[in-house]
């Protein structure tokens, strides 16, 4: 028997991934709106940042940037090949998120504690790892964690610590087109060098979410 070639399977499992049954449409649809209902549920039951730090769960973000933002919506669907019924099906979602976004988000407020702490150093090296810091106002910036937080390998020896930190800002208002702000979350970073030892600090970006803007 003839080996298959590699290649080939991973061409035809892509189309298949793509396309509809029919051979039209874009095969991932069913996947995305399993994605969108769990953000919608996400959505309803958000009653205040004080039971949680997300409006919806990182892995459902991007939806809530779609559902607000008609540029990015735009430019992810021209990433797709849906069909009109399909982009319907989607675009139906995504308004219905919107109009909770619309109604909720300006109470999801990042607490002060988020920014409570860190040294004007700290501060200059997570803003230091924002791209295009001039086009941004900050609102606030700050470490939530005042000591740092060992991690340690399984045999017990430490391989570094972090303090988790937070910046709140609005970017340009030409640059975007929704009215609201967004948290990066950063954490500051030592490796650990032996001897009850730390190297030098390094600020690392993790991620960021939309939220309301102060009143």
């Amino acid at each position: 028997m003839k080996k298959i070639n590699l290649s080939i399977i991973m061409i035809l499992f892509g189309l298949m991934t793509t396309m509809g049954q029919d051979g039209n449409g874009d095969g991932r649809v069913w996947v995305w709106q399993d994605e969108l209902q769990d953000a919608l549920a996400d959505a309803k039951i958000y009653t205040s940042p004080k039971d949680r730090t997300y409006f919806v769960r990182p892995a459902f973000e991007e939806w809530l940037v779609r559902a607000v933002s008609k540029s990015a919506r735009e430019e992810w669907r021209k990433t797709t090949s849906m069909d009109a019924e399909e982009r319907k099906k989607i675009y139906v979602l995504l308004d219905e998120l919107a109009a909770l976004v619309s109604k909720k988000l300006a109470a999801h407020i990042p607490s002060a504690e988020m920014f409570a702490n860190g040294t004007e150093e700290e501060k200059t090296m997570m803003k230091g790892k924002i791209t295009g810091i001039e086009q941004i106002k900050i609102h606030k910036i700050g470490l939530q964690d005042k000591n740092w937080r060992i991690e340690k390998g399984d045999d017990g020896i430490p391989t570094g610590r972090r303090k988790w930190g937070y910046v709140w800002y609005k970017k340009d208002a030409s640059l975007v087109d929704f009215p609201w702000c967004r948290v990066f979350e950063m954490y500051i970073y030592q490796p650990y060098a032996g001897g009850g030892t730390y190297g030098a600090s390094e600020a690392f970006y993790e991620r960021r979410w939309l939220c309301g803007c102060p009143k």
